[in-house]
Protein backbone atom coordinates (compact mmCIF):
# COMPACT_ATOMS: atom_id res chain seq x y z
CA UNK A 1 0.00 0.00 0.00
CA UNK A 2 1.47 3.19 -1.23
CA UNK A 3 1.83 5.74 1.83
CA UNK A 4 2.68 9.67 1.78
CA UNK A 5 1.19 10.24 -1.70
CA UNK A 6 1.64 13.94 -2.55
CA UNK A 7 0.58 16.63 -4.84
CA UNK A 8 3.02 19.53 -4.41
CA UNK A 9 6.13 16.96 -4.90
CA UNK A 10 5.30 15.74 -8.68
CA UNK A 11 5.70 19.71 -9.92
CA UNK A 12 9.33 19.23 -9.40
CA UNK A 13 9.65 16.04 -11.73
CA UNK A 14 6.91 17.47 -14.11
CA UNK A 15 8.72 20.69 -14.69
CA UNK A 16 11.72 19.15 -15.20
CA UNK A 17 10.99 16.32 -17.56
CA UNK A 18 9.05 19.09 -19.46
CA UNK A 19 11.94 21.06 -19.69
CA UNK A 20 13.88 17.98 -21.23
CA UNK A 21 11.39 16.72 -24.13
CA UNK A 22 10.69 20.36 -24.98
CA UNK A 23 13.76 22.34 -24.60
CA UNK A 24 17.00 20.09 -24.31
CA UNK A 25 17.17 20.77 -27.20
CA UNK A 26 14.71 23.00 -28.89
CA UNK A 27 13.08 21.94 -32.00
CA UNK A 28 10.65 23.45 -33.96
CA UNK A 29 9.82 20.65 -35.93
CA UNK A 30 9.17 18.64 -32.62
CA UNK A 31 7.34 21.56 -31.60
CA UNK A 32 4.63 20.80 -34.30
CA UNK A 33 4.43 17.30 -34.37
CA UNK A 34 3.90 16.94 -30.74
CA UNK A 35 1.68 20.14 -30.94
CA UNK A 36 -0.56 18.21 -33.31
CA UNK A 37 -0.82 14.99 -31.14
CA UNK A 38 -2.00 17.78 -28.45
CA UNK A 39 -4.05 19.30 -30.56
CA UNK A 40 -6.42 15.68 -31.87
CA UNK A 41 -6.41 14.71 -28.24
CA UNK A 42 -8.42 17.95 -27.02
CA UNK A 43 -10.49 17.45 -29.73
CA UNK A 44 -13.23 15.86 -28.01
CA UNK A 45 -13.50 19.61 -25.07
CA UNK A 46 -29.62 38.53 -11.49
CA UNK A 47 -32.51 40.89 -11.07
CA UNK A 48 -34.10 42.81 -8.68
CA UNK A 49 -36.52 41.75 -5.84
CA UNK A 50 -39.55 42.68 -8.23
CA UNK A 51 -38.62 40.05 -10.70
CA UNK A 52 -40.58 37.36 -9.29
CA UNK A 53 -43.48 39.31 -8.81
CA UNK A 54 -43.80 40.47 -12.03
CA UNK A 55 -43.08 37.12 -13.81
CA UNK A 56 -45.97 35.76 -11.29
CA UNK A 57 -48.26 39.17 -12.66
CA UNK A 58 -47.34 38.19 -15.94
CA UNK A 59 -48.58 34.69 -16.04
CA UNK A 60 -51.90 35.22 -14.12
CA UNK A 61 -54.74 33.76 -15.75
CA UNK A 62 -56.76 36.79 -15.84
CA UNK A 63 -53.68 39.40 -17.16
CA UNK A 64 -52.47 40.23 -20.50
CA UNK A 65 -49.79 38.07 -20.80
CA UNK A 66 -51.44 35.06 -19.58
CA UNK A 67 -53.59 34.80 -22.57
CA UNK A 68 -50.75 35.99 -25.15
CA UNK A 69 -48.22 32.75 -23.57
CA UNK A 70 -50.90 30.46 -23.96
CA UNK A 71 -51.99 31.70 -27.52
CA UNK A 72 -48.13 31.57 -28.72
CA UNK A 73 -48.31 28.77 -27.66
CA UNK A 74 -51.24 27.15 -29.41
CA UNK A 75 -50.15 29.10 -32.73
CA UNK A 76 -46.77 27.22 -32.47
CA UNK A 77 -48.24 24.01 -31.94
CA UNK A 78 -50.60 23.94 -34.51
CA UNK A 79 -47.71 25.36 -37.37
CA UNK A 80 -45.90 22.08 -36.15
CA UNK A 81 -48.70 19.83 -36.47
CA UNK A 82 -48.88 21.49 -40.13
CA UNK A 83 -45.65 21.07 -40.79
CA UNK A 84 -44.71 17.55 -38.82
CA UNK A 85 -42.99 16.18 -41.99
CA UNK A 86 -40.54 19.02 -42.80
CA UNK A 87 -39.71 19.77 -39.27
CA UNK A 88 -38.97 15.66 -38.89
CA UNK A 89 -37.35 15.45 -41.91
CA UNK A 90 -34.93 18.58 -41.39
CA UNK A 91 -34.24 17.85 -37.62
CA UNK A 92 -33.11 14.62 -38.52
CA UNK A 93 -30.73 15.34 -41.44
CA UNK A 94 -29.16 17.71 -38.85
CA UNK A 95 -29.14 15.11 -35.99
CA UNK A 96 -27.73 12.85 -38.01
CA UNK A 97 -24.51 15.43 -39.39
CA UNK A 98 -24.04 16.01 -36.07
CA UNK A 99 -23.91 12.61 -34.74
CA UNK A 100 -21.57 11.79 -37.54
CA UNK A 101 -19.48 14.53 -36.79
CA UNK A 102 -19.44 13.75 -33.13
CA UNK A 103 -18.38 10.22 -33.78
CA UNK A 104 -15.59 11.24 -35.60
CA UNK A 105 -13.71 13.69 -33.38
CA UNK A 106 -14.46 10.79 -30.78
CA UNK A 107 -12.43 8.31 -32.67
CA UNK A 108 -9.51 10.73 -33.96
CA UNK A 109 -9.13 12.55 -30.58
CA UNK A 110 -9.16 8.75 -29.10
CA UNK A 111 -6.68 8.10 -30.59
CA UNK A 112 -4.90 11.26 -30.41
CA UNK A 113 -4.41 11.07 -26.65
CA UNK A 114 -2.23 7.56 -26.62
CA UNK A 115 -0.54 9.24 -29.37
CA UNK A 116 0.27 12.46 -27.04
CA UNK A 117 0.88 10.40 -24.10
CA UNK A 118 3.39 7.73 -26.36
CA UNK A 119 5.49 11.04 -27.08
CA UNK A 120 5.57 12.83 -23.66
CA UNK A 121 6.83 9.18 -22.78
CA UNK A 122 8.88 8.74 -24.85
CA UNK A 123 10.37 12.23 -25.74
CA UNK A 124 9.04 11.91 -29.24
CA UNK A 125 7.22 13.66 -31.51
CA UNK A 126 5.86 10.78 -33.95
CA UNK A 127 2.36 10.89 -35.73
CA UNK A 128 2.00 7.54 -37.75
CA UNK A 129 3.77 4.92 -35.52
CA UNK A 130 1.40 5.74 -32.20
CA UNK A 131 -1.70 6.02 -34.02
CA UNK A 132 -1.46 2.28 -35.63
CA UNK A 133 0.49 1.21 -32.33
CA UNK A 134 -2.59 2.30 -30.15
CA UNK A 135 -5.50 1.29 -32.97
CA UNK A 136 -7.10 -1.72 -30.53
CA UNK A 137 -6.73 0.59 -27.55
CA UNK A 138 -7.93 3.97 -29.23
CA UNK A 139 -11.16 2.21 -30.52
CA UNK A 140 -12.24 0.56 -27.33
CA UNK A 141 -11.87 4.66 -25.99
CA UNK A 142 -14.22 5.89 -28.33
CA UNK A 143 -16.63 2.97 -27.90
CA UNK A 144 -16.37 3.96 -24.13
CA UNK A 145 -16.53 7.64 -25.06
CA UNK A 146 -19.60 6.97 -27.04
CA UNK A 147 -21.53 5.15 -24.71
CA UNK A 148 -20.63 7.33 -21.91
CA UNK A 149 -21.43 10.45 -24.58
CA UNK A 150 -24.73 8.68 -24.87
CA UNK A 151 -25.88 8.35 -21.47
CA UNK A 152 -25.15 11.60 -20.48
CA UNK A 153 -27.39 13.21 -23.01
CA UNK A 154 -30.01 10.79 -22.27
CA UNK A 155 -29.85 11.70 -18.55
CA UNK A 156 -29.68 15.70 -19.75
CA UNK A 157 -33.32 14.74 -21.82
CA UNK A 158 -34.65 13.36 -19.08
CA UNK A 159 -33.93 15.96 -16.53
CA UNK A 160 -35.03 18.55 -19.01
CA UNK A 161 -38.02 16.56 -19.45
CA UNK A 162 -38.81 17.08 -15.45
CA UNK A 163 -38.46 20.58 -15.30
CA UNK A 164 -40.34 21.22 -18.64
CA UNK A 165 -43.98 19.57 -18.21
CA UNK A 166 -44.54 21.64 -14.84
CA UNK A 167 -43.63 24.66 -17.32
CA UNK A 168 -45.74 23.17 -19.70
CA UNK A 169 -48.79 22.82 -17.26
CA UNK A 170 -48.30 26.22 -16.22
CA UNK A 171 -48.47 27.77 -19.36
CA UNK A 172 -51.52 25.30 -20.01
CA UNK A 173 -53.22 27.03 -16.87
CA UNK A 174 -52.19 30.50 -17.75
CA UNK A 175 -50.31 31.03 -14.61
CA UNK A 176 -47.13 29.72 -13.21
CA UNK A 177 -48.11 27.17 -10.63
CA UNK A 178 -46.50 26.08 -7.32
CA UNK A 179 -45.71 22.53 -8.98
CA UNK A 180 -43.58 24.45 -11.78
CA UNK A 181 -41.51 25.77 -9.19
CA UNK A 182 -40.66 22.54 -7.77
CA UNK A 183 -40.00 20.58 -10.59
CA UNK A 184 -37.65 22.85 -11.81
CA UNK A 185 -35.82 22.78 -8.49
CA UNK A 186 -35.36 19.28 -8.33
CA UNK A 187 -34.31 19.80 -12.23
CA UNK A 188 -31.25 21.81 -11.32
CA UNK A 189 -30.38 20.17 -8.58
CA UNK A 190 -30.02 16.75 -10.16
CA UNK A 191 -28.57 18.82 -13.61
CA UNK A 192 -25.74 19.62 -11.30
CA UNK A 193 -25.38 16.44 -9.41
CA UNK A 194 -25.00 14.69 -12.68
CA UNK A 195 -22.41 17.19 -14.41
CA UNK A 196 -20.62 16.94 -11.34
CA UNK A 197 -20.61 12.99 -11.26
CA UNK A 198 -19.61 13.23 -15.17
CA UNK A 199 -17.09 15.61 -14.31
CA UNK A 200 -15.27 13.65 -12.14
CA UNK A 201 -15.81 10.38 -13.95
CA UNK A 202 -14.26 12.36 -17.72
CA UNK A 203 -11.12 13.11 -14.84
CA UNK A 204 -10.69 9.97 -13.79
CA UNK A 205 -10.86 8.09 -17.59
CA UNK A 206 -8.63 11.13 -19.18
CA UNK A 207 -6.52 11.27 -16.38
CA UNK A 208 -5.50 7.49 -15.15
CA UNK A 209 -7.76 5.29 -16.69
CA UNK A 210 -5.63 5.98 -20.13
CA UNK A 211 -2.60 5.42 -18.94
CA UNK A 212 -3.61 1.83 -17.38
CA UNK A 213 -4.92 0.84 -20.93
CA UNK A 214 -1.79 2.15 -22.01
CA UNK A 215 0.48 0.19 -19.68
CA UNK A 216 -1.23 -3.10 -19.84
CA UNK A 217 -2.60 -2.68 -23.54
CA UNK A 218 -6.03 -3.84 -22.16
CA UNK A 219 -9.92 -2.60 -23.39
CA UNK A 220 -11.56 0.75 -21.56
CA UNK A 221 -13.13 -1.23 -18.41
CA UNK A 222 -10.22 -3.47 -17.46
CA UNK A 223 -8.77 -0.42 -17.00
CA UNK A 224 -11.78 0.70 -15.06
CA UNK A 225 -11.59 -2.17 -13.29
CA UNK A 226 -8.08 -2.18 -12.18
CA UNK A 227 -8.27 1.87 -11.51
CA UNK A 228 -11.84 1.84 -9.67
CA UNK A 229 -9.82 0.26 -6.25
CA UNK A 230 -7.10 2.53 -6.34
CA UNK A 231 -10.03 5.72 -6.20
CA UNK A 232 -12.14 3.66 -3.51
CA UNK A 233 -9.46 3.02 -1.55
CA UNK A 234 -7.55 6.83 -1.64
CA UNK A 235 -10.68 9.18 -2.04
CA UNK A 236 -8.60 11.46 0.03
CA UNK A 237 -6.08 11.89 -1.89
CA UNK A 238 -7.96 11.93 -5.18
CA UNK A 239 -9.89 14.73 -4.18
CA UNK A 240 -7.12 16.91 -2.71
CA UNK A 241 -5.00 15.88 -6.18
CA UNK A 242 -8.04 17.84 -8.40
CA UNK A 243 -8.30 20.41 -5.72
CA UNK A 244 -4.57 21.25 -6.20
CA UNK A 245 -5.45 20.52 -10.42
CA UNK A 246 -8.02 23.22 -10.09
CA UNK A 247 -5.89 25.59 -8.10
CA UNK A 248 -2.95 24.96 -10.94
CA UNK A 249 -5.45 25.45 -13.61
CA UNK A 250 -6.14 29.05 -12.35
CA UNK A 251 -2.93 29.83 -12.74
CA UNK A 252 -2.03 28.19 -16.04
CA UNK A 253 -5.21 29.95 -17.29
CA UNK A 254 -3.95 33.18 -16.02
CA UNK A 255 -0.57 32.52 -17.88
CA UNK A 256 -2.51 31.46 -21.50
CA UNK A 257 -4.54 34.47 -21.16
CA UNK A 258 -1.32 36.65 -20.69
CA UNK A 259 0.66 34.44 -23.73
CA UNK A 260 -2.86 35.22 -26.00
CA UNK A 261 -2.65 38.85 -25.26
CA UNK A 262 0.79 39.09 -26.06
CA UNK A 263 0.51 37.41 -29.40
CA UNK A 264 -2.57 39.22 -30.32
CA UNK A 265 -4.57 36.33 -29.74
CA UNK A 266 -2.93 33.64 -32.31
CA UNK A 267 -2.45 31.49 -29.39
CA UNK A 268 -6.42 31.15 -29.66
CA UNK A 269 -5.94 29.79 -32.99
CA UNK A 270 -6.86 25.84 -33.26
CA UNK A 271 -3.26 24.11 -33.93
CA UNK A 272 -1.39 27.41 -33.51
CA UNK A 273 -2.68 28.12 -30.16
CA UNK A 274 -1.57 24.45 -29.02
CA UNK A 275 1.44 24.68 -30.39
CA UNK A 276 2.69 28.36 -28.64
CA UNK A 277 0.82 27.07 -25.20
CA UNK A 278 2.73 22.83 -25.91
CA UNK A 279 4.75 23.58 -22.74
CA UNK A 280 1.53 23.62 -20.22
CA UNK A 281 -0.27 20.28 -21.94
CA UNK A 282 2.91 18.57 -21.68
CA UNK A 283 3.41 20.15 -18.07
CA UNK A 284 0.25 18.59 -17.43
CA UNK A 285 0.61 14.98 -18.89
CA UNK A 286 3.73 14.77 -17.00
CA UNK A 287 2.64 16.26 -13.82
CA UNK A 288 -0.38 13.50 -14.01
CA UNK A 289 1.85 11.00 -14.54
CA UNK A 290 4.56 11.91 -12.20
CA UNK A 291 1.45 11.82 -9.18
CA UNK A 292 0.05 8.55 -10.30
CA UNK A 293 3.58 6.91 -10.55
CA UNK A 294 3.03 7.63 -6.63
CA UNK A 295 0.31 4.66 -6.65
CA UNK A 296 2.09 1.33 -7.91
CA UNK A 297 5.76 0.63 -9.86
CA UNK A 298 3.87 -0.05 -13.27
CA UNK A 299 2.97 3.55 -12.95
CA UNK A 300 6.49 5.25 -12.92
CA UNK A 301 6.57 6.28 -17.12
CA UNK A 302 8.30 9.07 -17.10
CA UNK A 303 11.77 7.63 -17.80
CA UNK A 304 12.17 7.95 -21.96
CA UNK A 305 10.94 4.06 -23.13
CA UNK A 306 7.80 2.75 -24.13
CA UNK A 307 7.05 0.15 -21.44
CA UNK A 308 6.15 -3.80 -22.46
CA UNK A 309 2.67 -5.06 -22.16
CA UNK A 310 1.99 -5.62 -18.42
CA UNK A 311 0.12 -8.13 -16.20
CA UNK A 312 -2.52 -5.79 -13.68
CA UNK A 313 -1.02 -5.26 -10.78
CA UNK A 314 -1.58 -7.02 -7.57
CA UNK A 315 -5.13 -6.10 -5.59
CA UNK A 316 -5.07 -2.14 -3.85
Amino acid sequence: MPSNISVTDPIARAEKWTRHVLFRPFNATKWFALGFCAWIAGLGGSGGSGGPQRFGNGFNSAGEHGEEMREVFEKSLEWLLENLTMVVSVGAFFILLTASLWVLMIWISSRGKFMFLDNVVRDMAEIKEPWNEFMAEGNSLTVFRLCFGLAAFGTFLLVGALALLPFLTSIQAGRFLPLGFVGIFWAVLLFFLWILALGVAASFLDDFVVVIMYIRRCSCMDAWREFLPWAKAYVGQFVLFYLFKIVLGIGIGIVALLVMLCTCCIAALPYIGTVILLPIAVFMRSYTLSYFAQYHPDYDLLRGDRPPPLASASEV
